[in-house]
């Protein structure tokens, strides 16, 4: 009776360990299942399931300066009358038409979409270059997560920010790229400043890495070739993009050129690193560097005192500049030159440019005005080369040019030219020598000696804003006879 009563017991006890065990294994395969479905994309999950794969080792490149090393020092110009340029023919400036007083930014910015999944999401406020954003999101990376990098976490960082409630926050994202007027680096300078966002007195992400892994995430979501890869010490940015970027490590995976973007004229070291070769599914946008848009930023406004002497004549003049657009601008990737030739200014110094430095030139002939823009250029900023005054290498747009107290070469032959540009409507083109850049001007004037040449059945003649003294059609003695290159801003 004991011992029936002992395999009864025991029958019962093998039914409820198989029940049991049944029970745990279709709520495992419950469990999987819900996992698989908490994936937005089915493609999220074959791509995860690809970053299990043995990531590469990828050696890197720096890409080179654009110029050579610079003189650190201006010699003034000789003044030698029998090789001053003769005026033959001269043009009246044109009238040049006066800007409208400049309105303040106004800017609908888009509200996160509260969705019955959002709604217990915490609530942080992004300020962003003056502009207020409002997010609904939460931190799902795990707690530990900070501890190491390592791929094992780069996966499990991909699989947690894809099972997140991310749509409503990047839709939002998407609406204020598009009211802001911002390319790819205001798209990623937005995403950066959300990962700094504090919820409740804490920060969103609890260090520089995590926001570059949701950044990471949130490029690819946008459908952008952007891969992530790391070091012993930094997870790290990698992206293709649509112009050169020179002083800036790249890596070359698939044939083609990933770049650091986020150590551009960094001076961190990222000889080496580990990432993986293909690209999300859906990723096939390349993020783009051209400053052709006009961000619509909160204006900041400040005023450079300018003063120079033209033909022993004194002047002075206030220029406004924004300085949120200084601020904006200030890391930004060194690109191609005619980035920043045909790059806008803010309206508050375009404004400037129109209405007070137009009254300078206004009633004079072409080329005595493109020698006043010359000497105002010349004689009105001081002159420093960027690694003393930076400590690298950086071009600057005419909004940096009025706030930083130096410039060189390159940011003289680029506010000269936007000024000749827009305030006379002549073309002009940067002259790259191999250590300096210069500008030429195509008049409609006719000139009797001078340097000049022919391109596309125009001529152009030099223009140096940083010959100091030099008029049109001269250019330093060092440089002539030395091969150039012609740099068009269209």
């Amino acid at each position: 009776m004991k011992y029936s009563k002992y395999i009864l017991t025991l029958c019962c006890s093998l039914f409820m360990s198989t029940a049991a065990m049944a029970e745990s294994f279709q709520d495992y395969v419950q469990s999987e299942m819900k996992a698989f479905n908490e994936y937005k994309d089915a493609l999220d999950k074959e791509f995860s399931d690809y970053l299990n794969q043995p990531w590469k080792d990828f050696k890197s490149v720096k890409s080179k300066p654009k110029l050579d090393p610079k003189p650190k020092k201006l010699k003034p110009v000789k003044r030698v009358e029998k090789e001053l340029p003769v005026v033959k023919e001269e043009v009246k400036v044109p009238v040049i038409k006066k800007a409208p007083p400049v309105e303040p930014v106004v800017v609908a910015i888009p509200k996160v979409k509260v969705t019955p999944k959002t709604v217990d999401a915490p609530q942080s406020n992004v300020t962003f270059y003056g502009h207020k954003l409002f997010i609904k999101y939460k931190n799902p990376l795990p707690n530990q997560f900070s501890t190491m990098i390592n791929q094992e976490k780069m996966k499990v960082a991909w699989d947690a920010f894809a099972k997140s409630e991310y749509v409503e926050l990047l839709d939002q994202v998407q609406s204020t790229i598009e009211a802001l007027n911002l390319n790819d680096w205001g798209r990623m300078k937005l995403l950066e400043k959300i990962g700094q966002a504090k919820i409740n007195g804490k920060d969103l992400f609890r260090n520089r890495n995590e926001i570059r892994l949701f950044t990471w995430f949130a490029f690819t979501k946008l459908k952008y070739d952007i891969k992530v890869g790391f070091t012993r010490q930094h997870v790290v940015m990698l992206t293709p993009i649509n112009t050169m970027v020179y002083s800036t490590m790249y890596f070359t995976i698939d044939n083609k050129r990933y770049f650091a973007i986020d150590f551009a004229n960094s001076k961190t070291n990222l000889s080496r690193i580990r990432t993986y070769e293909k690209s999300h599914p859906k990723a096939r946008e390349v993020f783009d560097l051209r400053i052709e848009k006009r961000p619509k930023l909160k204006q900041y406004k400040a005023t450079k005192r300018v003063a120079f002497n033209f033909n022993d004549k004194d002047y002075s003049l206030d220029i406004d500049y924004d300085k949120v657009y200084v601020a904006y601008y200030k890391n930004y990737p060194q690109v191609a030159y005619p980035n920043y030739f045909k790059a806008p200014v803010s309206p508050l110094a375009d404004a400037s440019f129109r209405n007070e430095v137009a009254k300078l030139i206004e009633g004079k002939g072409e080329v005595e005005a493109v020698n006043l823009l010359l000497r105002l250029v010349q004689k009105g900023f001081e002159y420093q080369i960027d690694e003393t005054q930076f400590q690298k290498e950086k071009v600057m747009l005419p909004e940096e040019t009025l706030y930083y107290p130096f410039s060189d070469c390159e940011d003289r032959a680029i506010l000269f030219s936007k000024l000749v540009r827009d305030l006379l409507g002549l073309e002009v083109v940067g002259i790259k020598f191999p250590a300096h850049l210069a500008t030429a001007v195509a008049l409609k004037s006719r000139l009797s000696g001078g340097t000049s040449f022919v391109q596309d059945g125009k001529r152009y003649y030099m223009a140096d804003p940083t010959y100091m003294g030099a008029d049109v059609g001269m250019m330093p003695p060092r440089y002539k006879g030395v091969k150039f290159e012609v740099i068009h801003a269209r």
